[in-house]
Protein backbone atom coordinates (compact mmCIF):
# COMPACT_ATOMS: atom_id res chain seq x y z
CA UNK A 1 0.00 0.00 0.00
CA UNK A 2 3.11 2.13 0.86
CA UNK A 3 4.20 2.04 -2.53
CA UNK A 4 0.95 2.46 -4.27
CA UNK A 5 0.74 5.86 -2.34
CA UNK A 6 3.70 7.11 -2.92
CA UNK A 7 3.49 6.61 -6.84
CA UNK A 8 -0.10 8.27 -6.72
CA UNK A 9 1.46 11.17 -4.92
CA UNK A 10 3.55 11.69 -7.49
CA UNK A 11 1.45 11.18 -10.00
CA UNK A 12 -1.41 12.94 -8.83
CA UNK A 13 -1.71 15.90 -11.38
CA UNK A 14 -2.42 13.67 -14.15
CA UNK A 15 -4.87 11.41 -12.00
CA UNK A 16 -6.87 14.90 -11.88
CA UNK A 17 -5.88 14.47 -8.01
CA UNK A 18 -4.77 17.61 -5.92
CA UNK A 19 -2.09 17.99 -4.05
CA UNK A 20 -1.95 20.33 -1.48
CA UNK A 21 2.01 20.60 0.48
CA UNK A 22 1.99 20.96 4.17
CA UNK A 23 5.73 21.94 5.08
CA UNK A 24 7.87 19.89 2.87
CA UNK A 25 5.31 17.02 2.72
CA UNK A 26 2.79 16.46 -0.13
CA UNK A 27 -0.68 15.65 0.61
CA UNK A 28 -3.61 14.43 -1.83
CA UNK A 29 -7.08 15.83 -1.09
CA UNK A 30 -9.58 13.40 -2.27
CA UNK A 31 -12.93 15.48 -1.66
CA UNK A 32 -11.89 16.47 1.68
CA UNK A 33 -9.79 13.37 2.84
CA UNK A 34 -6.11 14.36 2.99
CA UNK A 35 -3.21 11.56 2.84
CA UNK A 36 0.56 11.73 2.93
CA UNK A 37 3.25 9.55 2.96
CA UNK A 38 6.23 10.75 5.10
CA UNK A 39 10.07 9.78 4.45
CA UNK A 40 8.56 7.41 2.33
CA UNK A 41 7.21 5.05 4.87
CA UNK A 42 4.94 6.51 7.54
CA UNK A 43 1.28 6.81 5.61
CA UNK A 44 -0.57 9.98 7.25
CA UNK A 45 -3.91 10.61 7.05
CA UNK A 46 -6.51 13.05 8.19
CA UNK A 47 -10.52 13.67 7.56
CA UNK A 48 -13.99 14.56 9.18
CA UNK A 49 -13.52 17.84 8.90
CA UNK A 50 -12.88 20.84 5.88
CA UNK A 51 -9.69 21.34 4.10
CA UNK A 52 -9.67 24.52 5.58
CA UNK A 53 -9.40 23.08 9.49
CA UNK A 54 -7.60 20.23 8.62
CA UNK A 55 -4.36 21.85 7.32
CA UNK A 56 -3.51 24.01 10.42
CA UNK A 57 -4.14 20.89 12.49
CA UNK A 58 -1.58 18.83 10.08
CA UNK A 59 0.62 21.79 10.13
CA UNK A 60 1.19 21.44 13.66
CA UNK A 61 2.90 18.04 13.10
CA UNK A 62 6.51 17.49 13.44
CA UNK A 63 7.10 15.82 10.54
CA UNK A 64 10.92 15.28 10.52
CA UNK A 65 10.51 13.43 14.00
CA UNK A 66 7.61 11.28 12.62
CA UNK A 67 9.93 10.14 9.61
CA UNK A 68 12.54 9.21 12.00
CA UNK A 69 10.25 7.44 14.33
CA UNK A 70 11.39 3.77 14.98
CA UNK A 71 14.45 4.11 12.80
Amino acid sequence: MIGMMGGMIQNAGAMGMKVERVGREKFLDKDGEMSGLVEGRVLVQAFGADTAVILPVLEQIDFRALGRFGS
